[in-house]
Parts: structure tokens; sequence; C-alpha cells
């Protein structure tokens, strides 16, 4: 899911996504940066995305395909 979409199902702007992901505010998305660059990258997960909507915040970053250990 991109910035923009997450940003138009949670009314939020996307700055404030952008920020919440790379604070560790909100637990449906990881930020990247790349050694040697200033550029973030942004993975969203839609069901996080859903399922934050929903009441139910996700507690690990399962939802990527692995987990962060």
């Amino acid at each position: 899911m991109t910035v923009k979409e997450a940003s138009r199902r949670l009314k939020w702007s996307e700055a404030f996504i952008r920020e919440a992901i790379a604070q560790g505010a909100v637990d449906f998305g990881v930020c990247v940066t790349m050694p040697g660059s200033s550029r973030r990258t942004f993975q969203i997960s839609e069901k996080g995305v859903e399922a934050w909507i929903n009441g139910k915040k996700t507690t690990s970053q399962s939802q990527f395909g692995a987990t962060l250990d």
C-alpha cells in the first residue's frame, strides 16, 4: 500500500503517516533509509492499516512476511 493510499484510508496527512511510521508510533509500516542516502522508503501493510482502522492494532511486523529479531 502506498503512503497516499494509507493517508486516504486513515484520513491522516501523508507527512503524518511517514513520520508515525519512521518514529515507530504505528505498527503497520516500516521505514528504511539506505546507508549513504537520506531518502526514506516506506513499506505499508494493507492488512495492518485495516486492522488499525478496525481497532485491532497489530503487535508484530509479521504482516511483512518476516520478523525483526
